[in-house]
C-alpha cells in the first residue's frame, strides 16, 4: 500500500497479493474504530489485484490502517453499521494494509 498527495487528495494504491482467485473484496478506510468502505475490486485467477487506486481526502479524516475484506454485500451496503473487530484490529478474516508513504 503507498499513499501520496496528488492535487489535494491522497492517492492510495494497493498491490494484494495471495487473496482468494476470482474474488471480489473491498478497501475500507478507519474512522474512530468505523469501516468506511473506499473501493470494491476483484482478484484475478491467482489471487492477485495488481493496482487497485483510489483518490480521496485521506489525511486527516481517516485513520492510518486500511482492511481489505471479502465481499458479503453490495458496495453501497459496506458501510451500513460496520465496525471492524476492536479498533486498531482488523476483523476476522480481514488483512490490514499499511500506507508506505503519508499523504
Amino acid at each position: 500500500m503507498t499513499a501520496r498527495p496528488v492535487d489535494g487528495l491522497g492517492q492510495l494504491q494497493l498491490s494484494a497479493t495471495s487473496l482468494e482467485p476470482s474474488t471480489a473484496y473491498i478497501l475500507y478506510a478507519r474512522r474512530e474504530g468505523d469501516r468506511v468502505p473506499l473501493v470494491d475490486f476483484t482478484t484475478d485467477v491467482e489471487g492477485a489485484a495488481p493496482q487497485v487506486l483510489v483518490f480521496a481526502r485521506f489525511t486527516g479524516v481517516y485513520d492510518d490502517r486500511l482492511v481489505v475484506a471479502r465481499a458479503t454485500g453490495t458496495f453501497a451496503d459496506a458501510g451500513n453499521g460496520d465496525r471492524a473487530g476492536h479498533a486498531g484490529h482488523a476483523g476476522h478474516g480481514d488483512r490490514e494494509a499499511h500506507g508506505h508513504d503519508a499523504c
